[in-house]
């Protein structure tokens, strides 16, 4: 490991200070102060910006933990600089077949695709740029493809998702829900100078012309004409127009999308681009999170990657959706336990601990009903705790944050008093009369969920979880990737055997549970009283979930002889290959 250089405390608050300055002005200047605007958001604004100048730098330079860990950060950056400075050759090398590929990309366009398509493309050209540059990292990654999966798993999505904001339709009603998840986004990123602009308002109101136009009912110029009025809008700045806010309990996932708009505004995007922005920000914090839940692991990696690029879920981490946020932090605290499990002889330590009860609670908070997913924590091996002390405060945490999520869910249902359920599930959904409906006939309401979860389980559907995009169509691939995930499950794992059988069951018990109580949920908050089908339970809600199952499927102690980098570039490759295949579609 690399000497760690310890820069001086009047350096290192010298310079946080000047960064924090520059942020802060930034977040100011996103601020458009008007007629709705009271003191109490100049006065949040004010905290927020003396906390940041001042509070930061205090708190990055004199917090011994956070400050040791700059330092440790800038002396492996200065070495990978002076790395790179060592090798001039293969730095210029890399960057001219970069510039080529780009070249290359715009010629392939101009050249040859758009004269078979009758006509230039800049979607098809980002496209052909993204696939280039995608089998170049994948390349130069494959050296150090298995003992980095992480690298070449972030550079593989980074690109691919990055690629896929750039090329999806600029309108709503791409992904399930996108609009909601719009309007809390927006509503959050509001919440500071309490403006909201017509443009945000127009814009969650084009749904209806987006769905128009896919069904032919207006042209594609009156079409455009709709979005170029929202971006018109957001020019003249107009803020008449009063939206109800949609900030509730699930808000910690809106904060990336959030932060994208704060952003546009503050460097003074057009609408459009701030609206990719966010979509970057949701990608970046996707790929961040899942880069070190498969760090964590000791084995396992190439599994996680190749569920984390499954399709459907890089397609979620691409557009505006909160999905990305459950799935990316309950696997990064299933890293967190599991990777406890594989390194028996090493104690639990405090930091692990917390961080895992942290990944769990930020994860799950979105939607509480997962909370029966930590039930497979306790049962954590008795050797791996320090003492009996460490082991009750373990315990306490875990019991008191489900216990935590498990209300945040279970008290709106028993304060509410009207008994309606979402909306969106018709006029005869009522939540207290479907509640007194299954207690007066639960054999009827167990027939109804074992017939809606023997379709709902079945493999047949996978593709529903697997390489479904929502309205952009399905990819393709996906009985391969059930077959990949069922080989890495039994290869990618440790060649000595590891014995957990109460583990086991603890988690297949709480998958279970989980399941059931999800689809009750739906049960009863979305779907009509008396019936007999469960609407609303999606597929894609058995996502956070698919990678421990995979991973407690396995086993141990398979002994193979195969070269890993090769097992890991072709996997990535798969994965890659799959989801690029299904946003060609998106460029037509």
């Amino acid at each position: 490991m690399a000497e760690v250089k310890v820069i001086s405390k009047k350096k290192k608050l010298i310079v946080t200070f000047i960064i924090m300055l520059i942020l802060v002005f930034l977040f100011n200047r996103a601020m458009y102060w008007t007629e709705f605007s009271t003191w109490k958001n100049k006065v949040m604004v004010a905290v927020i910006s003396l906390t940041g100048v001042i509070g930061m730098p205090l708190f990055l330079t004199y917090v011994k933990s956070v400050s040791d860990y700059i330092d440790m950060f800038i002396s492996n950056k200065m070495h990978q600089i002076k790395a790179l400075k060592n090798n001039r050759k293969k730095v210029l090398l890399y960057t001219a077949l970069f510039v080529v590929i780009i070249i290359a990309a715009v010629l392939l366009e101009k050249l040859i695709l758009s004269r078979i398509s009758g006509g230039y493309s800049y979607l098809r050209m980002y496209f052909c740029m993204g696939a280039g540059i995608l089998i170049f990292a994948i390349v130069l990654c494959g050296k150090i493809a298995y003992k980095r999966v992480e690298v070449i798993f972030a550079a593989a999505a980074l690109i691919m998702g990055i690629t896929y904001i750039m090329v999806s339709p600029r309108n709503l009603l791409v992904t399930w829900d996108d609009e909601t998840h719009y309007l809390r986004s927006v509503s959050i990123a509001d919440a500071f100078d309490n403006t909201k602009y017509n443009a945000e308002s127009s814009f969650y109101d084009s749904q209806a012309a987006t769905y128009m136009y896919s069904q032919g009912e207006i042209t594609e110029e009156e079409y455009k004409a709709i979005l170029n009025d929202v971006e018109y809008q957001y020019e003249l700045k107009l803020t008449d127009i009063r939206f109800g806010s949609e900030i509730g309990k699930e808000f910690v996932a809106y904060i990336p999308a959030a932060a994208g708009i704060i952003m546009g505004r503050a460097l003074g995007l057009s609408f459009f681009h701030t609206f990719m922005l966010s979509k970057m920000v949701i990608l970046f914090t996707y790929v961040l999170v899942m880069y070190f839940a498969i760090k964590k692991l000791k084995n396992g990696k190439i599994l996680l990657a190749v569920i984390g690029l499954s399709s459907t879920t890089m397609f979620m981490a691409s557009t505006m959706s909160y999905d990305y946020w459950v799935i990316g932090f309950t696997t990064l605290g299933y890293s967190f336990f599991i990777s406890e499990l594989q390194n028996r002889d090493k104690k639990l330590e405090y930091k692990n601990m917390i961080m895992m009860n942290i990944c769990f609670l930020l994860g799950i908070a979105p939607k509480a009903i997962y909370f029966v997913l930590m039930f497979v924590l306790l049962f954590m091996p008795k050797d791996k705790f320090v003492d009996k002390k460490q082991r009750k405060i373990y315990y306490t945490l875990i019991v008191g944050v489900a216990v935590f999520l498990m209300m945040t869910f279970l008290l709106p249902m028993l304060i509410g008093s009207s008994g309606t359920g979402d909306t969106r599930g018709g006029e005869d959904v009522n939540s207290i009369e479907q509640i007194k409906y299954i207690l007066s006939n639960p054999g009827e309401y167990t027939g109804t969920l074992l017939n809606f979860l023997k379709e709902y389980l079945d493999l047949d559907y996978a593709e529903e979880f697997i390489t479904s995009m929502a309205y952009m169509g399905y990819g393709m691939g996906t009985t391969i990737t059930l077959m990949l995930m069922a080989v890495l499950m039994y290869i990618d794992r440790d060649e000595k055997k590891i014995k957990m059988p109460c583990v086991r069951g603890a988690y297949f018990f709480s998958a279970a549970v989980c399941i059931v109580l999800v689809a009750t949920a739906l049960y009863i908050s979305f779907t009509e009283v008396g019936a007999n089908y469960i609407a609303g339970c999606q597929p894609r809600y058995l996502l956070p979930i698919l990678f421990p199952t995979a991973y407690f499927t396995g086993v141990d102690g398979v002994q193979i002889k195969i070269n890993k980098n090769v097992m890991t570039v072709v996997s990535i490759s798969i994965m890659s290959y799959f989801f690029m295949v299904g946003m060609w579609n998106t460029c037509f």
